[in-house]
């Protein structure tokens, strides 16, 4: 799917995991370590959907 279409809870996820390096598995008690880039691309105008509230600025 588009970047410019991910719900606002699932972009927290993301940058949290791309802050981080970690993230949980279901099931798991220990956060497992990652090394990923993402490349997105969307059509729609990020600067219209971060200002009203589509998108978040981080």
């Amino acid at each position: 799917d588009e970047v410019g279409e991910m719900a606002l809870e699932l972009q927290a996820k993301i940058l949290r995991v791309l802050e981080t390096g970690e993230f949980l598995k279901v099931g798991d008690s220990k956060p497992t370590k990652v090394d990923v880039r993402i490349i997105a691309a969307t059509n729609r105008n990020l600067e219209t959907e971060i200002a009203s509230d589509h998108f978040r600025s981080d």
